[in-house]
């Protein structure tokens, strides 16, 4: 697949460092199933993610960083309505008068 295409689709590209051990098994692996180290190493990302799917300890953690989040977009959101929003006695609500030039 060339760049052009990997990144219409929206992949990734990364750059990881094996070991020469880790590397040597992985290919070997990769030739007895007749695939591509990059195949095996996807099949072994996405088995570590259906794991963690499943990982009560890391969905209870996931819930607090997401209230945490919400808690700070509606502080947020709350900063920027103040801060924009009309006053009815604010003067620059009101349009500006020339002043008199009479004596």
């Amino acid at each position: 697949m060339s760049d052009t295409t990997a990144k219409a689709k929206g992949y990734k590209t990364l750059a990881i460092r094996l070991d020469d051990a880790t590397h040597a098994q992985l290919q070997v692996i990769a030739k007895l199933q007749e695939t591509s180290i990059a195949a095996e190493i996807q099949q072994a990302i996405e088995a570590h993610l259906q794991a963690k799917r499943s990982d009560k300890q890391l969905s209870g953690r996931a819930a607090a960083v997401l209230e945490s989040i919400e808690a700070e977009a509606k502080q947020r959101q709350a900063a920027i309505a103040s801060l924009f929003a009309e006053k009815p006695d604010d003067d620059t609500s009101k349009p500006s008068r020339p002043k008199s030039t009479r004596s």
